[in-house]
């Protein structure tokens, strides 16, 4: 309490915000591309406590409604000045003979 007589639990929002800045964490490392596994090691080994890989993937869902948004915006009355384009190929067996095809 101070001595106004108001209790302010500045403790518990200390670590409400260390809470918020790990899972914020999290999501940055699968959203670069680190696997869910990976990511509970990696925060196993920071931290010193053990996420399951189930625990990231459901903390991953969050991340779903805003992933379709974005992919679902409309994209008419914009230029784009650029292109791009990405391939993969892979090697398949035709007539007798193995072919790279895209």
């Amino acid at each position: 309490r101070t001595r106004d007589g108001e209790f302010a639990p500045t403790v518990f929002e200390r670590y409400q915000r260390n809470e918020k800045a790990l899972l914020a964490s999290m999501l940055e490392m699968y959203v670069s591309g680190v696997s869910t596994r990976k990511v509970s090691k990696i925060v196993e080994e920071l931290c010193g406590k053990s996420v399951s890989k189930s625990f990231v993937s459901s903390l991953t869902e969050q991340l779903d409604p805003m992933v379709n948004e974005w992919q679902n915006r409309s994209l008419s009355g914009t230029n784009y000045p650029y292109l791009m384009t990405d391939v993969l190929y892979i090697k398949v067996r035709e007539d007798h003979r193995v072919l790279s095809k895209s």
